[in-house]
């Protein structure tokens, strides 16, 4: 049987991305052909991008948003590296629809 699952598999979470894999991986076992629905909503992916303001107070004011952007640019460089490990998680192991 033909079997498309959907997750927020995609959020650079160790768990959402283990449960992905080991549903596709359960379903693949018992004979059924899988692949994973590519679900992404922005809220969750946005902070990743290096430009993104997750506070709406600092969006509005354009100096609050250039500080808030400078003192989140180191965290967000750290946190760059650790997606790039996701992606290669999800690009090695996970078969994605589409």
């Amino acid at each position: 049987m033909k079997i498309k699952t959907i997750t927020c598999h995609d959020v650079y979470n160790s768990g959402a991305s283990l449960q992905a894999y080991a549903l596709m991986k359960y379903l693949q076992n018992n004979g059924h052909e899988v692949e994973i629905i590519d679900y992404k909503p922005d809220y969750l992916s946005n902070h990743y991008k290096l430009s993104a303001v997750s506070n709406p107070k600092y969006e509005k004011n354009l100096i609050l948003k250039i500080i808030y952007l400078a003192l989140k640019l180191p965290q967000r460089i750290l946190a760059l590296r650790i997606k790039k490990k996701y992606d290669e998680f999800k690009d090695k192991y996970l078969k994605i629809f589409g």
